[in-house]
């Protein structure tokens, strides 16, 4: 539950269909297969449930993809109910997504930034972290990509979001 006390979604996957985004935003960010339909090797920072991950298993089986999530409960729980697990190309890693960015060095073709926490004073409104919201950050994220790589962000309306999109 958010603190303005609305309820708030992480993932929704169908069990029989988890291939089939069901959440807006999730089917938007692959527009990315327009800018970079080559996408062998890909990053997902902030993987809940796992609904991108199983999207790219089934469309794209050949890509590697490795899955970030900080939450250990919640890796937990996107392996026991969503199937959401380390596999075949899948590499589901528990840990902090900017400290991971920062020891890669294998670049990916492209990079999903989907990572949100309980807003505190460590996220703006949203949940967003700050420590992904810097210039020093996003220069780091340029240097993770391979040639023509992309990186896609969620990034929700709240009320500094011309800010984020200025930086």
């Amino acid at each position: 539950v958010h603190p303005s006390g609305k309820e708030v979604g992480e993932t929704l996957l169908n069990l029989r269909k988890p291939h089939e985004l069901m959440i807006p935003y999730t089917q938007t960010m692959f527009a990315s297969l327009l800018f970079q339909p080559r996408q062998a090797r890909v990053l997902i920072v902030g993987a809940g449930g796992g609904a991108m991950v199983h999207f790219l298993k089934h469309h794209l089986p050949d890509t590697k993809v490795d899955a970030v999530e900080i939450d250990p409960i919640v890796v937990k729980f996107a392996d026991e109910y969503f199937q959401t697990r380390t596999e075949g190309n899948v590499r589901v890693i528990t840990d902090d997504g900017v400290k991971f960015i920062q020891q890669i060095t294998d670049p990916y073709d492209v990079i999903y930034m989907d990572a949100f926490l309980k807003p505190s004073t460590e996220t703006d409104d949203t949940g967003r972290p700050l420590a992904l919201k810097t210039i020093e950050f996003y220069k780091n994220l340029q240097q993770k990509l391979a040639d023509d790589g992309v990186v896609v962000f969620n990034i929700n309306l709240h009320a500094d979001v011309q800010a984020d999109i200025a930086t």
